[in-house]
Formats: C-alpha cells, structure tokens, sequence
C-alpha cells in the first residue's frame, strides 16, 4: 500500500510540474511587449523549472510503476 501511494504522489507531482510549464509559459508570452522583462524573465524561469521537474519526475514515476 506505501508503493501505491507513492506512485500516486509522484503522479501528482508530474500533472502540477505540467501545470507550472504551461503558466509559464503563458506568463511569458503575455508579457513579450511589456516595457518591463521582469515577469517574462520569470515566466521563461518558471516555464524550464517545470519542464525539467516534468521530465525528472515523469521518469520516477515511469519506473515505480514497472514490476
């Protein structure tokens, strides 16, 4: 039962590192013609923070559920 749980969290884990990708990116385009570069700085950070949690994450994931 502790293995399913934990299979259960790192898919979590994969679905909200998705999620924070795809804010990301969706901060940094909607800031692309802003006069200030802060949040498209931080929408690019925010969006290969996730994508390179997704991709760790979605690996783990993938080789707890083998037998």
């Amino acid at each position: 039962m502790h293995a399913k749980q934990s299979n259960t969290a790192t898919g979590w884990t994969v679905v909200l590192n998705a999620v924070l990708t795809v804010c990301g990116i969706g901060l940094a385009v909607g800031n692309v013609n802003s006069a200030d570069h802060f949040m498209l700085v931080c929408g690019i950070v925010m969006a290969l923070s996730g994508a390179v949690s997704f991709v760790l994450n979605l690996r783990t994931w993938r080789r707890s559920r083998q037998p």
